[in-house]
């Protein structure tokens, strides 16, 4: 019997006490079994990491990483570094998905022989209520379609999170330490590598707006941050699809804008 792929999901932690529980068990209780949880303990100053270790105990599909706070890019290359998985999905500590996402995207992935495929998500509160949700149309991109649809498409697609990649396809990537906006860094050099990325219309993960996230909550450094990371796009797409530039650099001149 040939041996089903394994999936890596890598989990990120940093003072999600209130969450970490309701994020692991929507992972141990995917209807697709052969996976591994990769947890990160990012130097939690609150109980996140005495709720890693009890978790550890009681799942031994779960490695647990404890390391000193490091940011969410050291946090993920640690998890990447230590993946197994032919396949990986990354899902933050505060965040939840259904049951049947990592099924859902896998079949989607080998039935279309992609190495990427992205599903919807709702946007919930705090308490878990959805108060939006965004699910992508039912389709297959590739080139100059596929990054055109990101900077289109607007909210949901230039994150990490709702998404499955062949791990593959994430060999030579490494997040940038000591910035956030991670995401805006490298998806672009990952789509491109993907060849050809398809998309599920439906909601598999849900994502908690908190009061008190990082997007609420930046200082001067962390705007930079955001700048640098769309003057990165803005470059790749003047190296690779001219065409697409003024769509690139329109969203970086209202970014600073924001500096004005």
């Amino acid at each position: 019997m040939e041996k089903k792929p394994m999936i890596s999901v890598i989990i990120p932690v940093f003072n999600v006490e209130k969450y970490l529980k309701r994020c692991v068990k929507s992972i141990q209780e995917q209807s697709y079994q052969d996976i591994e949880i990769i947890l990160i303990n990012d130097g939690s100053t609150d109980s996140s990491g005495r709720i890693c270790d009890e978790l550890a105990l009681q799942d031994s599909r779960i490695e647990l990483i404890h390391k000193e706070n490091g940011g969410i890019s050291s946090t993920r290359n640690v998890g990447l570094e230590h993946a197994r998985g032919n396949w990986i999905s990354f899902i933050d500590s505060d965040d939840f998905v259904h049951p049947d996402m990592l099924k859902t995207l896998l079949l989607c992935a080998v039935k279309n022989k992609v190495r990427l495929v992205i599903c919807g998500f709702n946007v919930v509160n705090e308490d878990g209520i959805i108060q939006n949700t965004y699910n992508p149309p039912l389709q297959k991109l590739k080139g100059e379609e596929l990054h055109k649809y990101f900077f289109e498409a607007g909210k949901g697609m230039e994150y990490l999170w709702n998404k499955l990649y062949d791990s593959n396809l994430l060999k030579t990537i490494r997040f940038p330490e000591g910035k956030i906006y991670e995401d805006t860094f490298v998806l672009p050099k990952i789509l491109e590598l993907s060849k050809k990325v398809a998309f599920v219309d439906w909601a598999g993960y849900s994502y908690t707006q908190r009061s008190s996230g990082i997007s609420r909550n930046m200082d001067m450094n962390q705007q930079m941050d955001g700048l640098e990371a769309k003057q990165s796009k803005v470059r790749f797409m003047e190296r690779n699809y001219p065409s697409l530039v003024p769509k690139a650099a329109g969203g970086f001149r209202s970014l600073l804008l924001a500096f004005v």
